[in-house]
């Protein structure tokens, strides 16, 4: 027969939300109880009363040790108590870059050989460009300085365009690749600000994350506090 509280640890390993909320303590558990019920009967196969799930809950709530600033929020319960190697997010650094537009075209050999002019003329003037391929279109991100430079490179009409963009390049050591819900981690802060992230990119040691300008400051003070002045002061 399969316990309950082997359900409850299951539905919540898999669920960052859930992890989060119970570590930070922000969740209701009484509400909690109610709205997971059906989920927990279901991989339970019998009856579970809200009773039961709520005293699971808070058993399980009392094995997460809440984050210190700068922590990962999806280490192990046993590992953060004991402090164990690489408990800690730590970013190298974050950087903006502003006055960004992004434009997307269909992907297609002609439209590919004009970006690949306009990728080589702006990197030789030190400008900022990003491509991003897709199946179907092409996506390229540049300074607005430069837009007169992708008109005339790439003669067709964009599909879209988004104006008013700032980047956030965040650089971190690559063995993070292997860190669940790290990316998540950086996202979070910035949806709990309300700020919309029009698009991302990524290597193997640097995340860019692209905003309105308008949101740009509150995106790297909010980073920056969470990610870099706390282990900073602690260093």
């Amino acid at each position: 027969m399969i316990k309950l509280a082997d359900v409850l640890k299951d539905l919540i390993d898999k669920n960052p939300l859930l992890q989060a909320g119970l570590k930070h303590r922000l969740l209701n558990l009484t509400q909690l109880s109610k709205f997971i019920r059906p989920q927990v009967e279901a991989r339970a196969k019998k009856e579970a009363s809200e009773a039961a799930i709520l005293m699971a809950l808070s058993r399980l709530q009392q094995k997460f040790v809440e984050p210190k600033p700068g922590q990962n929020e999806f280490a192990h319960p046993e590992s953060a108590r004991r402090g164990a190697e690489g408990a800690d997010i730590r970013v190298d650094n974050i950087s903006i870059n502003a006055q960004l537009c992004a434009l997307s075209f269909h992907n297609t050999i002609e439209v590919n050989r004009g970006l690949n002019s306009l990728y080589n003329r702006v990197h030789r003037k030190s400008g900022f460009i990003t491509l991003t391929h897709g199946m179907q279109e092409i996506r390229v991100i540049v300074e607005r300085v430069s837009l007169p430079l992708v008109k005339e490179c790439v003669p067709e009409k964009p599909l879209n365009s988004h104006a008013h963009l700032a980047s956030l390049g965040v650089s971190f050591k690559k063995n993070y690749l292997e860190t669940p819900g790290f990316f998540y981690l950086m996202f979070q802060q910035l949806y709990f600000q309300n700020i919309n992230v029009v698009e991302i990119a990524s290597t193997a040691n640097e995340l860019l994350i692209y905003v309105h300008e308008n949101d740009v400051r509150l995106a790297f003070d909010t980073l920056y506090n969470r990610f870099l002045l706390g282990q900073r002061g602690n260093s």
